[in-house]
């Protein structure tokens, strides 16, 4: 029996949930108002409290006042505020540089400078046929004056690099202390020069391969050498990070879905907590190889989760000590209108197995910390004398079922400076072409997003080791 209900029942509740409706919606909007309100105000207090000591400076302060040294430093003194520590604010002529840079092409003179724990810049590598190696600069020695400027003035080595760059065609004069402590002068002209990122190294059986950074060409560059490896029979992969300041995901993405079977490689988490699947690796293509990944405290970002994906998808070990442990990403820097640019962290990043390593770093499988004693070179890396190199060697060996442990080490690519017009010598007969499996512009079952970092910074300039000063914490970049 159906019960009718009286119309003026019918009203009480249309009237109730009109109510709570009507109630519910004050409540969300008094919110939002009152959030913006004080949004605002924060933001008036702000801008009146900088205007007020701008108006008092200019008219009391003695000095002259440089306005665009003043706006880079407000931008600068805004960022540490906001406490990022990856936030990174750029100069026009520091934006211009990083696009280059990331395009793998820089304007420079052809080498690898470092700063030590000892206040010294030491000139880790030399180019094959660049500027400084024509003009007879040797590795190993360090900078002591570059255009008459003291090196013990610079105090980081963004600064030294900045001296060491610039517009092609320019020169650049330097007074360098070799080992011997016999002072040389040099007179080096800049140019317009690409920097490999990739190297491989034959170790009898086995396939050593050395990824110094992430950049736009890393991609094809390492499929070359992964071929290289495969024609000449390699049982066996050791790719080695240690030092490396990480770069553009998209580059690991892309390299993971080669050499990985099916998986999830990345995540985001946003600050609202929404998860979302950055790239993820297919079947179509998969080195079906043993795998061991070197790792160190200066492996960063993009190297770290290169390393993890190793692990995780290709069941790889990983070699070495703990990671850097720098687990979030930064947007693309956002150009503002005077041409400087920032960038800021924006989500933090996980592994396909939703771990971050964000402060905690990746953990090797096989910890093997170097000693003081230990000679460590990444620019010119030697199994005799690197016990981090032949340990991975041997644990891939191991994988691989081959127990014997000789050592017969040739190197199979030079790593020279490529002058802008000239073409590089090919590594492999099969040498990859954009048409064949592996394209540059490929990007299979890879998602894109806001993912790249920013490898010129000061937080992600590359680090290294030389083989007369084991020291592999110290910090490197190309010039």
């Amino acid at each position: 029996m159906t019960r009718k209900i009286s119309v003026s029942v019918a009203l009480t509740i249309a009237l109730i949930a009109i109510t709570v409706t009507f109630a519910i919606t004050w409540i969300v909007a008094t919110e939002y108002f009152n959030n913006a309100v004080q949004s605002v105000t924060q933001k008036q207090a702000t801008f009146s409290k900088l205007s007020e000591v701008d108006t008092y400076v200019r008219a009391n302060y003695y000095g002259e006042i440089n306005d665009t040294v003043l706006n880079d430093l407000i931008v600068q003194g805004y960022l540490r505020g906001i406490e990022d520590p990856y936030a990174t604010y750029y100069t026009e002529k520091e934006y211009s540089e990083l696009q280059e840079y990331e395009k793998g092409t820089r304007v420079g003179i052809g080498m690898e400078v470092s700063l030590n724990a000892d206040g010294f810049f030491y000139i880790e590598r030399v180019y094959e046929g660049s500027p400084a190696a024509k003009a007879g600069v040797k590795a190993g020695g360090r900078i002591t004056y570059v255009d008459g400027i003291d090196a013990k003035t610079l105090t980081n080595l963004k600064a030294m690099t900045s001296l060491l760059r610039g517009e092609q065609g320019t020169t650049v004069n330097l007074t360098c202390v070799d080992a011997m402590n016999t002072e040389q002068k040099y007179e080096v002209q800049r140019i317009n020069y690409t920097a490999p990122t990739v190297e491989y190294y034959e170790c009898g059986d086995f396939g050593y391969i050395r990824i110094s950074a992430f950049e736009t060409n890393t991609y094809t560059e390492l499929g070359n050498m992964v071929l290289a490896a495969v024609a000449d029979g390699a049982q066996g992969l050791v790719f080695d990070v240690r030092g490396n300041p990480g770069g553009q995901y998209q580059q690991v993405y892309n390299i993971i879905d080669y050499l990985c079977p099916r998986g999830t490689i990345a995540k985001s988490v946003a600050k609202n907590g929404t998860t979302k699947v950055l790239a993820t690796s297919g079947d179509e293509r998969n080195i079906e190889l043993p795998m061991t990944v070197l790792i160190n405290e200066n492996t960063e970002a993009a190297a770290e989760l290169f390393a993890a994906n190793i692990r995780d998808l290709a069941g790889g070990s990983v070699v070495g000590v703990t990671s850097a442990g720098k687990g979030m990403l930064q947007s693309p820097p956002q150009q503002l209108t005077d041409g400087s640019a920032i960038s800021i962290t924006t989500a933090m990043l996980l592994t396909g197995n939703d771990i971050s390593f964000e402060g905690e770093g990746i953990v090797p499988d096989i910890e093997v910390p170097l000693q003081d004693t230990d000679q460590v070179n990444l620019y010119a890396p030697n199994p005799g004398q690197d016990a981090q190199i032949l340990r991975a060697l041997e644990v891939v060996r191991s994988a691989a079922g081959d127990n014997d442990l000789s050592i017969r080490y040739v190197r199979e690519e030079s790593s020279s400076a490529v002058e802008d017009g000239q073409e590089s010598a090919s590594v492999a007969s099969d040498s990859l072409m954009e048409d064949e499996t592996l394209g540059a512009a490929d990007t299979g079952s890879v998602e894109s997003e806001a993912d790249s970092v920013a490898s010129t910074s000061e937080a992600e300039e590359q680090s290294s080791s030389s083989s007369s000063r084991a020291s592999p914490s110290r910090s490197a970049a190309g010039t």
